[in-house]
């Protein structure tokens, strides 16, 4: 997912933060070449190896190539420039990252309303799974890319870097206050949540427990589980929910590694669902317009669609980890994530 190169450049990065020296812009564009353009050229090859040709046919695609070949070269005719073009340097950086990732959604969003994709059968099940295989592949080299622009970007500007070292048991706390108010917003209902520390000698060194991470990957990660959970007690319990066993959130924590489980008692998921629960564009929720009082279907182009938690696993991958999903039929499921504590190093 990452090079060795990748996480060398990135973690010196998040502790240099703002005291990184602008004499270094040299070094900077060419560490960004040497990471950023591999990921680029993968993107373009991937898309052209493996996506079907109705596919590759989506303005979106096109517009995602055209970017990745444009900021190739604009990142190449950085090379060898001196501390006068940092202004270059930087726009080139964080417009480049920006442009990566709305392009990216945009692709993602065409590609879940393409027909076999957005109505799949056992006829067309290729096409899903032709479009599982290839972002499995594209999504993590786009982000491993946008990761290094978006850290040079920062630091060549003076803020704060975008890879940096988090307090674990925070982040899950601001999910989890997230991850219910987006489900009350949405329901007008939500499900108790609590969480949880592993029993530890020093209770403080799970609550000062430290990961290396790029900002909000913690955060979206844990928000698109307790989305699933929240879901899932909705359809079992219904409006009831709120007087249901709560859906725990357990954080452990050692020397080198972290984990997370979510898990809740809304039934359990069937186990053929679960063996693909973690694909592009698998989803069983069920699309339901806005009721009179609550916006009911709010959400981002991809709200819905199956991709939660196939980015979630391309996240932990990222941080050298694992997504596993167990579930007990009839009574409920747990997701445990576990990743280094310090990939990027």
């Amino acid at each position: 997912m990452m090079s060795a190169r990748a996480r060398v450049c990135m973690a010196t990065l998040a502790r240099r933060g703002r005291n990184a020296t602008k004499h270094a812009i040299g070094d900077l564009t060419n560490e960004a070449q040497q990471i950023v353009l591999p990921q680029l050229e993968r993107v373009v090859s991937v898309q052209d190896k493996l996506l079907p040709r109705s596919i590759l046919q989506l303005d979106s695609v096109h517009r995602l190539n055209e970017t990745c070949n444009s900021l190739s070269n604009d990142i190449r005719g950085l090379k060898n420039i001196s501390e006068n073009h940092i202004q270059a340097a930087k726009t080139t950086f964080l417009q480049g990252e920006r442009l990566l990732g709305d392009h990216l959604e945009q692709m993602m969003g065409a590609m879940a309303n393409t027909e076999g994709i957005s109505n799949t059968t056992k006829k067309n099940q290729g096409l899903l799974d032709a479009a599982d295989k290839s972002l499995k592949i594209i999504w993590p080299a786009i982000t491993v890319a946008r990761m290094v622009l978006q850290q040079y970007g920062k630091v060549l500007s003076d803020e704060e870097p975008a890879v940096v070292e988090t307090v674990v048991v925070d982040q899950v706390q601001d999910a989890v206050t997230d991850a219910s108010a987006l489900f009350l917003e949405k329901h007008g209902i939500s499900a108790s949540i609590e969480v949880l520390t592993a029993e530890a000698e020093d209770e403080e060194e799970i609550h000062n427990c430290t990961a290396i991470t790029a900002r909000g990957h913690i955060n979206f990660m844990l928000i698109e589980l307790l989305k699933n959970s929240l879901g899932a007690s909705y359809k079992h319990y219904g409006i009831d929910m709120d007087m249901a066993d709560p859906i725990q959130v357990r954080v452990s924590c050692n020397e080198e590694e972290i984990g997370i489980r979510v898990s809740d008692r809304a039934g359990g998921i069937d186990p053929i669902v679960a063996l693909n629960a973690n694909g592009f564009f698998r989803t069983t929720v069920i699309p339901r317009g806005p009721s009179y009082t609550f916006s009911g279907d709010f959400g981002g182009e991809l709200e819905g669609r199956g991709a939660g938690l196939a980015i979630t696993e391309c996240i932990t991958k990222m941080y050298r980890g694992t997504t596993t999903i167990s579930s007990l039929p009839g009574f409920g499921t747990d997701v445990t994530l576990v990743f280094k504590k310090a990939a990027l190093i």
